[in-house]
């Protein structure tokens, strides 16, 4: 059983690249139109984004699964997957902005 388990790709484990970027687009997309009309709410997309955030730079950085990751899906993954990440700390910040920006 140790060695079917040694065997087993390590992607098959981790969360697809779509699946990876309809997540934080949809916190980025919804924490950017929360933000805009309601400034207060930025804790919310925030911590969404810092908590599903935490996970993936987690196994991402992790000296065992992150150079599995790189071989396995590529550099393509990694860089999307922090671009993304960014995003969706981003844009609540850019809608807050943006409507206190209008406000004033």
């Amino acid at each position: 059983m140790r060695v079917l388990a040694l065997m087993a790709e390590v992607m098959d484990k981790e969360p697809s690249l779509p699946f990876v970027l309809a997540l934080f687009l949809g916190i980025a997309v919804m924490g950017y139109l929360l933000t805009r009309y309601r400034r207060w709410l930025l804790p919310i997309p925030l911590l969404a984004a810092g908590f599903f955030a935490w996970g993936q730079v987690g196994e991402l950085q992790d000296p065992f699964v992150g150079p599995a990751i790189r071989a396995e899906a590529g550099m393509s993954y990694v860089i999307l997957s922090y671009a993304v990440m960014l995003c969706a700390i981003a844009l609540p910040i850019v809608g807050a902005a943006h409507r206190r920006r209008r406000s004033n």
